[in-house]
């Protein structure tokens, strides 16, 4: 079942990026997975539900992978190390071919289909806040803090580690450096240990 399921969200994906979201057809996508059109709708019940699937796909390491064991040991550090690496991360999943390929494809695709902007934004971008508010509201650092007040510090950090350089890669211009992430990560994790501080303190 996994293996079936591999095969179809990379035949799904494929043919997004390759067609678009209105030329990828169901039919097209199960003759590439090789398998039969019920066999898909079983995984899927609609295109939108393949089309998010691919989506979520792009923003989760696969369990087991050395990134997500990574992320294990990192979950040991100071909150800052913590903050760096996850900034780090984000930002490089924006700019994998697959996230810019569909980031492009809804661009294209904008007019006819708006729900898809809102499904990519919500899976590639909003559900990283919420992971951080999630996780700072465990934090010792926030005790003092409301919801309300820890999802205000995330959406703030994500929105510094969004520039130039993403609209750049989606131009084919040029890719960040490693350096340049890594430069962005701490700065947003220092105004985020910043905003801890002075929310906590009044």
């Amino acid at each position: 079942m996994g293996q079936k399921r591999a095969l179809i969200l990379s035949a799904a994906r494929e043919a997004f990026l390759g067609a678009g979201f209105e030329g990828a057809s169901m039919e097209a996508i199960a003759a590439a997975a090789g398998v039969s059109i019920m066999t898909l709708y079983r995984h899927a019940r609609t295109k939108d539900d393949l089309f998010e699937a691919v989506v979520s796909e792009a923003c989760a390491p696969p369990v087991g992978s050395e990134e997500a064991r990574a992320i294990e040991t990192i979950l040991q550090q100071p909150l800052g190390e913590i903050l760096t690496f996850i900034g780090i991360r984000f930002q490089k999943r924006l700019a994998e071919p697959q996230a810019l390929g569909l980031l492009r494809a809804v661009i294209i695709e904008h007019r006819h289909f708006p729900h898809l902007s809102e499904l990519v934004y919500e899976g590639l971008v909003a559900s990283h806040a919420r992971q951080l508010t999630d996780f700072l509201g465990k934090r010792p650092e926030a005790a003092a803090l409301n919801e309300e007040r820890c999802a205000m510090l995330s959406a703030d950090f994500v929105d510094r580690l969004l520039g130039a350089d993403l609209l750049k890669a989606l131009l084919g211009i040029s890719v960040s450096t490693d350096s340049k992430r890594e430069s962005r990560a701490r700065q947003a994790a220092e105004a985020l240990a910043a905003g801890l501080k002075q929310l906590s303190a009044g």
